[in-house]
C-alpha cells in the first residue's frame, strides 16, 4: 500500500532548502560548463589541418643545416 493511501505524507523540504539545493545544482552546472569550455578537444576534429610552406626550396635547405638536424 502506498504512503498516500495509508494517510502518511512525505516530509517536504522547507523553501530555504529548495533555494540551497537550486543554488548548489546551478553552481555545479556552471563549474562543469566552465571546465568543459577550457579542456581542449582530445579526440581531434573532423576537419583537415593544412600547412603550406611559403619559403623557397633554397631557403629551407639553407636553414636545415646538418648541425640543426642533429
Amino acid at each position: 500500500m502506498s504512503a498516500a493511501r495509508r494517510g502518511k505524507r512525505r516530509a517536504a523540504l522547507p523553501p530555504r532548502a529548495w533555494i540551497v539545493l537550486a543554488a548548489s545544482v546551478g553552481s555545479i552546472a556552471l563549474s562543469g560548463a566552465a571546465l568543459w569550455a577550457t579542456v581542449p578537444d582530445a579526440g581531434g576534429s573532423d576537419g583537415v589541418v593544412v600547412h603550406r610552406e611559403t619559403a623557397s626550396r633554397e631557403e629551407i635547405l639553407e636553414y636545415w643545416t646538418p648541425e640543426r638536424m642533429k
